[in-house]
């Protein structure tokens, strides 16, 4: 038979030993998990940064630039519209007035748009009784409707200058020019790289009628004993400079006053709030302070002053007289 085999002795001493480093491990454990936990904790908090709340001048200058944008715009279409000679529907005031929406409720079923962008933003933002919260919200819905309006402008605004870039592709040679003093039309001959004379500038006109054309004769206007210029209709020679005529297109504040004469400075612009500009204005090849004027007196060939006598819209048309 197998001898059994002898198991050790623990004396109630190394019991204890082994207790104690028994408590010490779970202690150190207990230790070590406690820092960790703290290190975890202390990485998830962040601190929260609160951003500043919307102050009133701020919003009021982002109003006033968007308002002020949409108006630019508005002026631009209309004389785009004008000059393509687009129908221009009467509207009221296109500027919205900021509301502040803290007391407003929203129907969904009326104002869809507005009712899901208030509701995304609600989700995204807490605490909507907060009355900061509630200005803010109703700022960023107005802003984001006014908006939408500026990019719709702009679309609108590219598709006429495409319009217009078609238009100039397609467009035949001006044949005559119309008064926006009277409607009344005078027929034109133009010169230019195709179709050339001796002018010093191109394209030039003749400007025909009585049978004839328009002779400016302005020699002896600056002469020691001046002699004012004189106008009259002569047989058609269009190498004869007297007859050469050249158009301008008034686009702006500065093509306008350009064209005043010296003698005329009551005439000069300050702004261009009651101006419509896009019109062109007729002068002799060899004086751009001279106009051609067309009224219910007749032709004749005046100082510039730009009044709506002087003003006129080419056309693409002879017109029988």
């Amino acid at each position: 038979m197998g001898q059994k085999q002898s198991q050790p002795v623990i004396t109630t001493q190394q019991q204890s030993q082994q207790s104690q480093q028994s408590q010490q491990s779970q202690q150190s454990q207990q230790s070590q998990q406690s820092q960790q936990s703290q290190q975890s904790q202390k990485k998830v908090i962040q601190p929260i940064i609160e951003k500043p709340l919307l102050q009133s001048d701020t919003a009021d200058k982002i109003i006033n630039k968007q308002n002020t944008l949409i108006d630019e715009l508005n002026n631009i279409l209309f004389t785009l519209k004008t000059s393509l000679q687009i129908p221009i529907p009467s509207t009221v005031n296109n500027t919205e007035t900021f509301i502040n929406m803290s007391s407003v409720k929203l129907n969904p079923n009326k104002d869809t748009e507005i009712y899901n962008y208030a509701n995304i933003y609600n989700q995204n933002v807490a605490l909507l009784d907060d009355p900061n919260q509630m200005t803010k919200l109703s700022f960023d819905t107005y802003i984001h409707i006014q908006d939408k309006k500026i990019n719709n402008l702009k679309k609108e605004l590219k598709q006429l200058e495409e319009q217009i870039q078609k238009n100039k592709k397609n467009q035949n040679n001006i044949k005559s020019f119309k008064s926006m003093s009277n409607s009344k039309i005078i027929n034109v001959e133009l010169y230019n790289d195709k179709n050339q004379n001796n002018g010093v500038k191109y394209p030039n006109y003749l400007i025909y009628g009585n049978n004839g054309c328009l002779e400016y004769n302005n020699e002896k206007e600056y002469d020691s004993n001046p002699v004012a210029p004189t106008w009259k209709f002569n047989s058609c020679d269009s190498n004869n400079p007297k007859q050469q005529f050249v158009s301008n297109k008034i686009n702006n504040l500065k093509s306008y006053n350009n064209h005043i004469d010296d003698n005329n400075k009551e005439s000069i612009l300050k702004d261009d709030s009651n101006i419509m500009y896009g019109f062109n204005i007729i002068n002799p090849i060899n004086d751009n302070k001279k106009c051609l004027q067309l009224n219910n007196d007749g032709i004749s060939v005046m100082p510039c002053n730009l009044k709506y006598d002087q003003r006129f819209k080419p056309s693409y048309n002879t017109v029988l007289q």
